[in-house]
């Protein structure tokens, strides 16, 4: 933690923007990062990191209506649909399993500190140990 501190530059955010992280700059492709423009607007536009940039803002509406067409290109047959069905049922039963085996572990550790305890305690009052 020590040889971190300084590197991390991390604030807090004000605002969780829509697209953040997910679009970059189709001329320089440098992040876009957004802002309000009259209290209610949302404009994107490029950082410049690699210089200034000659394109300019655009609007969040119209990064949704593209992000929408491309959704909507996306086809997926009942095949390919039940596959993926599978998969995430298989993922989420794998991940409870190993929920569940990790409880398990750590009840079994927690029960055999605590009958070391009780042990202890007991040699305390029985004079065994000081």
């Amino acid at each position: 933690m020590l040889d971190e501190k300084g590197r991390r530059h991390t604030r807090q955010q004000k605002h969780e923007w829509a697209f953040q992280g997910l679009v970059s700059c189709g001329h320089c492709g440098c992040a876009l990062t957004a802002e309000i423009q009259k209290g209610r607007y949302v404009y994107y536009h490029c950082t410049g990191n690699k210089g200034r940039c000659p394109e300019r803002y655009v609007r969040e509406e119209e990064i949704a209506a593209q992000f929408g067409e491309a959704l909507r290109a996306i086809q997926l047959d009942e095949e390919v649909l039940g596959w993926i069905l599978t998969a995430l049922r298989q993922s989420h039963d794998d991940e409870r399993r190993y929920h569940h085996e990790m409880i398990a572990s750590l009840q079994k550790q927690y029960q055999r500190l605590q009958d070391r305890l009780d042990r202890t305690y007991i040699d305390k009052l029985d004079g065994t140990i000081s």
